[in-house]
């Protein structure tokens, strides 16, 4: 009598071709469609699906994400939410509608492992964006050691290339250059940028921290 073994076929990963948002100072990252993009406005970072940035969406078609990136110690009206898996991430989500013109906002609680949360609201007027959310919601991942700046990679163990300006280079391949150090005046203001070989995105706290070979993000 011949054995059938049975085969099993992994499941296929909906989101294995998004792209990665990281954010180092913010110490987290998440995945998302390639054709929505990524802004930002003080610590509020944004992914829409129009061009330009806006208060409310202004097509059926359309979606948009706010992630509050400073995380809050309590969850406002608790008593109003419901408990939730996405992945391995735990979810409170707030459980009321909130209607803005045609569309619809969720408003959810990620949950760190330091047990506080990211706010997120999510703001869309047709239902096929809520899987995709969700998605999205299952794609989140907290980091340790944010490092995005160049004193930062030093304190971090990292090596320091002899050269002018100096150069410190992460584990993963990352490099910062001093040019503080070299006495070039940066502005503080929040740069995102793109490793165009991986397709990760993340904000530095000015252009000077921005690595070489990363492209500025306009938002």
């Amino acid at each position: 009598m011949e054995v059938v073994v049975p085969t099993f076929t992994p499941r296929p990963d909906p989101t294995a071709d998004w792209q990665t948002y990281r954010n180092e100072q913010y110490g987290f990252e998440f995945r998302y469609p390639g054709d929505w993009k990524v802004g930002s406005s003080g610590n509020t970072v944004q992914l829409y699906t129009y061009q330009g940035e806006g208060v409310l969406i202004p097509r059926e078609t359309d979606a948009k994400m706010e992630i509050g990136a400073e995380r809050v110690k309590e969850i406002y009206n608790q008593e109003e939410t419901e408990l939730l898996y996405y992945g391995n991430n735990k979810v409170f989500e707030i459980t009321r509608a909130s209607v803005i013109g045609p569309g619809t906002t969720r408003i959810v609680y990620l949950e760190s492992l330091d047990n506080d949360f990211l706010q997120i609201a999510f703001f869309f007027n047709h239902e096929l964006y809520r899987n995709e959310f969700n998605q999205i919601l299952s794609t989140f991942k907290f980091i340790d050691s944010p490092i995005v700046t160049f004193e930062q990679c030093v304190e971090a163990g990292n090596p320091v290339m002899e050269s002018f300006p100096e150069q410190c280079r992460t584990q993963d391949g990352v490099l910062f250059v001093n040019w503080q150090g070299a006495g070039q005046f940066c502005a503080q203001v929040i740069t995102p940028a793109r490793n165009p070989q991986t397709g990760e995105v993340r904000d530095f706290p000015t252009p000077c921290d921005v690595p070489e070979n990363w492209e500025p993000v306009s938002n």
